[in-house]
């Protein structure tokens, strides 16, 4: 180190800042320091608002240690191993000018403690090492909150649960009998859900639900139809029981030969449902017809694309054929001035010629100068006319040949939309030969789908109706909604049920338990809510993929990154990853229905398409001028719908990345939008405003900010979630508010401290 004279010394104390230095706490260790735990919390309560990727005051990053040693426009702000010659260090100590954090400044940072910049000459002493992965402490403690905003919702696949985090707390509801039916508990988290706020929910094709909170996503199944108890042995017969009441005596289920089963108002005797006994047929003519929508729609596209098709190439073949037929003309006519012009230049070169033989100043010689004088210009202008005319073939040869190459791009286009378009109408064709099938097989008789026994739960809330073949089925009792089905042993002769369970008796089997209103569990984990190196930070977006098999999960530092990750579901292992996917943190991710391409969308202001087996970039899509919050693909792949902070949605070419259109109207950030029916691909959107929006009408009002919504895949229910924890059930057929469910009384947890 360089000792400075007395004289120069002290001029550099009088340069320096008017500010007295910053007292540095005396430290003596001889183990590193710690970057991520030691150092990077300081800069990041002090520092990083101004010095961050995305704000880099003076070019300088303060992120990480790469960041730190490269600085900023003035250089490196850390010399390794030398703390005294190293910016970083001089200005946080108030040793150099410009103090940091200057005085007064906007993000109410204050100066490093003495403490903090003991470890930080440290670290920089011995050689300012450290990694470059994410420098997000792990929070010590968590605690629990009463704040029951819902920033997550979901809906299953069947309409039948849907799910919504209430700070660290999943809830779960039964859409048809409108109810609270549990939370979920992890025993590790202290019985929540979750150690930190549920950031993103999704149900996977089979039921399973995951959640997404600090560097984790939980696995939750609906535990399985087993028998909790199993008496062997022929029972003793008994006789059918035709009529059986629930225990308030409201219902009754009737059963007659021949006939579906009837629900039945015990007061009035009106008949409130014929029990359907073969549900799986409904429930695959249900997805027939989504199918049958979506191909009805594909093969209007394709029909109405063709005559435009037809006209375009009809119009460059046109272009062609006028570039092709004006061509020979056009050559002729640069031939004829290049011609011109090669008898010109002879001349000229003649009369040169002569000029030279002649005395100079001579009349001889003078009248051969005038003749080239006056010739010159003759020259010129025939150079110009052989120079426009060789354009004017090189632009027709042109015009010729994008002509033709347009038409040829466009005849494969018009030969691929007439492929679709058949494929679409076999579809169709397919579709109602399917349809014919399973209509028939819904009325053809089924020994095994013969009704044998019914039973009421103990609460009355649902009915069980057990099958000779042995299935049994579950409905709403209130209305007869079929709710879910079993397979118990064959030969089923009686049901009863009480509170150990419903009891199924069997011909050969004995007497089977089973137990009633089967809990969710947790079924397994990704990331351990600790390392960043499985999982960045909150896990803010979720999307199964691979029928479940898959799942894709968006994290991110705020300010910093935006990471998209592809994981095995079972056993989970990460298959890809994509570290610089975004800026910042991603809020959501929806994939293309053929499951080839995915969309995030960013609080970076951007949405962006990636290959699914790669997780690699394909194209941004920009355009909006705030936090884009929301991205949903259409049903039949072609338009990508974006919602965001700009108070507006966006429609984009899912091929081309282009915008279509823009709907504005929204006074407060767009939060969420969805595709409904591939029939009529009518978006429903939410905001901070409150509104709820089928296309740009307002068809509802929340009650506060609502922070999100999920549409039913049958576009039939849309779940909204507010500031207030309030969840609001929307009918799309009527467009109407059919049910708010407010917070549950018991405590909602929530997040903990800002770290």
């Amino acid at each position: 180190m360089k000792i400075l004279p007395l004289a120069p010394l002290l001029l550099v104390w009088a340069l320096r800042t008017e500010a007295a230095p910053l007292p540095v706490a005396p430290l003596q260790r001889e183990t590193p320091v710690n970057f991520a735990a030691e150092v990077f919390p300081a800069l990041r309560k002090n520092c990083l608002a101004c010095h961050n990727q995305t704000k880099s005051k003076a070019g300088l990053v303060l992120e990480s240690p790469e960041t730190i040693l490269k600085g900023g426009d003035s250089g490196p702000s850390v010399v390794p191993g030398k703390s005294a010659e190293s910016l970083l260090f001089l200005t946080s100590a108030h040793l150099e000018d410009p103090v940091m954090p200057p005085a007064g400044n906007a993000s109410r940072a204050v100066n490093l403690s003495p403490e903090q910049l003991a470890l930080l000459k440290l670290w920089i002493d011995q050689g300012a090492k450290g990694t470059s992965g994410s420098m997000a402490s792990v929070p010590t403690r968590w605690d629990t909150i009463r704040r029951p905003a819902i920033y997550a919702v979901a809906i299953s696949p069947d309409s039948r649960f849907i799910a919504c985090g209430r700070g660290q707390t999943i809830q779960l509801y039964e859409l048809p009998a409108r109810r609270l039916i549990g939370e979920l508990a992890d025993p590790g988290a202290g019985g929540k859900s979750h150690l930190d706020v549920v950031q993103s929910l999704a149900f996977a094709p089979d039921g399973t639900l995951a959640s997404g909170g600090f560097r984790e996503v939980k696995l939750w199944r609906r535990s399985a139809w087993v028998p909790v108890a199993v008496t062997p042995g022929k029972p003793a017969a008994t006789p059918p029981v035709p009529e059986v009441k629930s225990a308030a005596g409201d219902r009754l289920c009737r059963i007659e030969a021949g006939k579906a089963p009837s629900l039945i108002e015990a007061a009035t005797g009106k008949v409130l449902a014929e029990l359907n006994m073969r549900p799986e047929i409904d429930r695959q003519l249900e997805q027939l017809g989504l199918e049958e929508a979506m191909a009805k729609r594909l093969a209007a596209l394709h029909l109405a694309a063709v005559p435009k098709l037809q006209e375009a190439v009809k119009k460059e073949e046109d272009a062609a054929n006028q570039a092709a037929t004006a061509l020979p003309a056009a050559r002729a006519t640069a031939a004829l001035r290049a011609r011109e012009l090669e008898t010109l230049r002879g001349e000229e070169k003649r009369i040169d010629a002569e000029a030279r033989l002649l005395t100079a100043g001579s009349a001889e010689r003078k009248g051969a100068d005038d003749r080239l004088t006056a010739l010159r210009p003759k020259v010129t202008a025939a150079e110009a006319q052989l120079a426009e005319a060789t354009r004017a073939v090189e632009l027709i040869v042109r015009n010729r040949e994008t002509g033709a190459r347009l038409s040829g791009e466009g005849l494969a286009r018009l030969t691929l939309e007439k492929a679709r378009q058949a494929e679409a109408e076999a579809a169709l064709k397919h579709f109602a030969e399917r349809r014919k099938e399973l209509e028939g097989l819904k009325t053809k008789a089924d020994p095994a789908a013969v009704p044998a026994a019914a039973a009421f739960s103990p609460d009355g809330a649902t009915l069980a109706v057990g099958l000779a073949g042995g299935t049994i089925h579950l409905f709403l009792a209130k209305d007869g909604r079929h709710l879910e089905s079993f397979v118990a042993p064959q030969g089923l002769v009686a049901l009863s049920c009480d509170a150990a369970g419903l009891h199924s008796v069997h011909r050969e089997a004995g007497k089977f338990t089973w137990r009633l209103g089967n809990p969710w569990e947790l079924a397994g984990r990704i990331g351990d809510g600790k390392s960043a190196d499985l999982l960045q930070d909150r896990v803010s977006a979720l999307a199964f993929a691979a029928g479940g098999k898959q799942l894709l999960t968006g994290t991110g530092e705020p300010s910093r990154s935006g990471v998209v990750q592809l994981w095995q579901v079972d056993p989970a292992k990460e298959l890809a990853r994509n570290d610089k996917s975004h800026r910042d943190t991603i809020t959501a991710i929806s994939l293309a229905p053929d499951e080839s391409r995915f969309v995030t969308s960013s609080t970076d202001g951007l949405a962006k398409i990636f290959q699914t087996g790669s997780v690699e970039p394909v194209r941004s899509l920009e355009g909006h001028t705030g936090q884009v919050l929301d991205v949903d693909w259409s049903h039949d792949g072609r338009v990508i719908v974006s919602a965001g902070a700009d108070l507006q949605t966006k429609f984009w070419n899912a091929e081309s990345g282009e915008i279509i259109r823009s709907v504005t109207g929204w006074s407060r950030e767009v939060t969420s939008a969805d595709f409904l029916t591939p029939a009529t691909e009518q978006v429903i959107s939410v905001s901070g405003d409150r509104s709820v929006k089928l296309d740009a009408s307002v068809i509802g009002q929340g009650t506060e900010f609502l922070h999100v919504s999920a549409a039913s895949q049958d576009g039939k229910w849309l779940v909204t979630g507010d500031e207030a924890g309030n969840l609001q059930v929307w009918a799309m057929g009527t467009n109407k508010l059919e049910v708010t469910f407010a917070p549950p009384s018991t405590e909602i947890a929530a997040a903990a401290p800002p770290r």
